[in-house]
């Protein structure tokens, strides 16, 4: 038992020597700081270009504009919203409600020509005009043309 408590005192010994060393040694350097310190350095270093290379480039993929889309729906979407005041509402000596006419068929041989800014779009049309009194269709077919200029309302036209 005498071993036990030998050996516990020494521990206790042990830690209070290490105590005292490290309260001695804030003791001897209460001030000690870590400062770190940033310095950026420039320096211009002259650079001297001998030639420029201009060199051609292939174009490996070109995207197509969907020319359809751009002119020729937007041109279909004004001619449709201004039937009734070109007074297109009757086929066959009928008449018809806008909400009874709609687009049947719009041919292929349709037209852009583009001028700067302003531009007219071209095309051939089919209607069907068909009332729920009535069991027969009619249809008629119009040459169009919508013409267009910045900051006005497009100008819907049936050509002869």
């Amino acid at each position: 038992m005498s071993k036990d408590i030998g050996y516990g005192v020494a521990t206790i010994i042990g830690i209070i020597a290490l105590l005292i060393g490290l309260y001695g040694g804030y003791l001897a350097h209460p001030d000690a700081q870590t400062i770190e310190v940033e310095k950026i350095i420039t320096k211009e270093v002259p650079v001297q270009v001998d030639k420029i290379v201009e060199k051609e480039v292939e174009v490996i993929k070109e995207i197509p504009l969907d020319i359809q889309a751009t002119y020729l729906d937007k041109a279909i979407k004004d001619f449709t919203s201004e039937i009734e005041d070109l007074e297109l509402t009757t086929c066959d000596e009928i008449e018809y409600d806008e909400d009874q006419i709609a687009v049947k068929k719009v041919y292929d041989a349709w037209n852009v020509e583009i001028d700067e800014d302003e531009y007219s779009v071209t095309f051939d049309v089919k209607l069907k005009y068909l009332d729920s009194d009535v069991e027969e269709k009619c249809y008629n077919t119009f040459n169009v043309n919508v013409f267009y200029e910045p900051d006005e309302n497009p100008e819907v036209t049936i050509l002869e």
